[in-house]
């Protein structure tokens, strides 16, 4: 029986009644299942992306093989996932969608850290980590944490992993994700058992049972937590008790735990997590003295990882077998399981090295990517001529700089004197060229923080945040005679230019129609008084 959040998800799924709210309730269910039941979760991908190529979509398309992407990295179809990672990225780079493609990113980690590259997984992280914490997305940040502290722990950096993993649970906590807090808990568990097994084996029970000790007191913690999906979080924290107690030397505890654990996953319909609790209570068993059921448990283990299709697990359950078969004396089956487990572990090897090369590849198309959708996007704000910011892009940063003014605010609008005349007398290619050097004259002529942009035609546009009316015009003054001074015959014999600015100081609350609006009226001033001035003239009052 599925636990509620699947059922709700499943019930919105069947009330959705066009291609686009199917693909989405599709997508979330896909990431609902991709860690619980990747064999499903795969299918339903399908259906998802089906969906949102009806729904004729490109984001839903991008996002639907994000979701393909997670389910297959559950099942370990490395192929699979770098298509449709490779695919994806293109898309949300292309529409500059941030929080999608840092999503993206943190999955590619997830891969890298499969692969066993723990050290590109950890600099890619740490790449997109800042944008992530920048953009107070908790969720995703939280996911970037966990594997950040996953591929540390790949590294034998158990002090680091366990840093992040508590940091990635603090923050799946204020995001209000108790079931991934779980998650991440049961990851630092296993990291503590990890340490207890090697103390174990270098002769050091009293620092075994410390290790072990904390693997149990996070496990607690982990089963302590409020979730409507709680058979989730305490399948994955009685396994969890269960390997600790194993280690301890207590197998018929263990067994206590396991048994609940396999029961508390069956229920919730996590067969991946049952089949992964199965090896445990195989490992219990035989620790108890009970090979020949271990050996049933490994064997229940081995079938169900096989129809769910997560082959890492199954390894670990086909190396768990054959022991135990050879144990009670069957050395045809243990032969067999054992020479299934190797080509299945050489197969995961190949994988993975394959993977490492393809993503190494894949990296360097997301970065290709990420450039030219860079490129675009700069282009598409970007006058072609000046250089300048063009009229989109200073309507927008106008206007935030209008909205969070806490003082005064200057705008200046300049036009060309007779610049049709220029281009008529010495060609279009001259006017480019006067173009240019006006707008190299305005950027020297104001401040770093200052705005200039080509606002149209031989028409530019200067915000001047924080100036006072007197040296706005001060300023305006200068880029006048700047123009006025230049010595425009060495672009072209017989050539002159000359501007004139119209200038306007708004207050905090002055509107950007204000603004333009009197900057405009003062523009046609100056050219109603004979061009190539500044106005109002400085002395005169210029408050808006």
């Amino acid at each position: 029986m599925a636990d509620s959040v699947i059922s709700t998800q499943e019930e919105r799924l069947a009330q959705a009644t066009t291609p686009r709210e199917r693909a989405l309730a599709l997508v979330e269910l896909v990431d609902l299942l991709a860690h619980r039941d990747p064999a499903r979760a795969r299918q339903l991908g399908d259906s998802a992306l089906g969906a949102a190529l009806a729904a004729d979509d490109s984001w839903l398309e991008a996002r639907a093989r994000l979701s393909r992407a997670n389910a297959l990295l559950g099942a370990a179809d490395v192929g699979r996932v770098l298509d449709e990672m490779q695919t994806a990225m293109r898309t949300f780079e292309a529409l500059g969608d941030r929080r999608a493609r840092a999503w993206a990113l943190v999955l590619i980690a997830a891969l890298h850290v499969y692969s066993g590259d723990g050290v590109t997984a950890a600099e890619l992280l740490q790449e997109v980590l800042p944008e992530i914490r920048k953009r107070g997305d908790l969720a995703v940040l939280a996911r970037a944490l966990n594997e950040l502290a996953n591929a540390h722990a790949i590294q034998e950096d158990p002090g680091r992993a366990l840093q992040l993993y508590r940091e990635a649970a603090d923050t799946f906590r204020s995001a209000g994700d108790n079931l991934w807090m779980a998650f991440v808990l049961q990851n630092a568990a296993y990291v503590h058992c990890g340490l207890g097994d090697r103390a174990l084996a270098a002769g050091n029970r009293e620092e075994a049972e410390v290790s072990y000790g904390r693997a149990l007191a996070l496990t607690r913690e982990a089963a302590e937590l409020p979730n409507p999906e709680d058979n989730v979080i305490r399948a994955y924290a009685e396994g969890m008790a269960g390997r600790a107690l194993i280690g301890l030397g207590q197998p018929l505890a263990a067994l206590d735990h396991l048994r609940t654990a396999v029961l508390t996953a069956r229920t919730a319909g996590d067969r991946r997590a049952e089949g992964a609790h199965l090896i445990e209570t195989a490992r219990a068993l035989d620790a108890a003295g009970r090979t020949q059921d271990g050996l049933r448990a490994a064997l229940r283990a081995v079938h169900l990882l096989e129809e769910v299709g997560d082959r890492r697990t199954l390894a670990q359950a086909l190396e768990v077998a054959s022991t135990l078969s050879e144990q009670v004396g069957d050395l045809a089956a243990a032969l067999a399981a054992q020479r299934r487990f190797h080509a299945l572990s050489q197969e995961l090897d190949g994988e993975r090295a394959k993977a490492r090369m393809e993503l190494n590849a894949l990296r360097l198309d997301v970065q290709q990517a990420r450039a030219e959708a860079e490129r675009r996007r700069t282009e598409a704000l970007m006058d072609p001529v000046t250089g300048l910011p063009n009229r989109r892009d200073f309507d927008a940063q106008f206007g935030q700089l209008v909205a969070r003014t806490t003082g005064s605010i200057a705008l200046a609008l300049m036009d060309l004197d007779h610049f049709k005349r220029v281009n008529d007398r010495f060609s279009h290619l001259v006017g480019d060229d006067v173009l240019r050097v006006c707008a190299r004259l305005l950027r020297e002529s104001s401040r770093d923080h200052d705005l200039v942009a080509r606002f149209g035609g031989e028409e530019f546009a200067i915000v001047l945040p924080g100036a006072e009316p007197q040296i706005a015009l001060v300023v305006c003054e200068r880029m006048r005679r700047a123009i006025a001074e230049y010595p425009w015959d060495t672009i072209h014999e017989g050539l002159e230019v000359t501007a004139s600015l119209g200038c306007v100081v708004g207050l905090p609350g002055t509107t950007t129609q204000e603004l333009l609006t009197e900057a405009d009226r003062q523009l046609y001033a100056a050219k109603a008084a004979g061009r190539n001035k500044v106005m109002p003239e400085p002395g005169a009052d210029s408050d808006s």
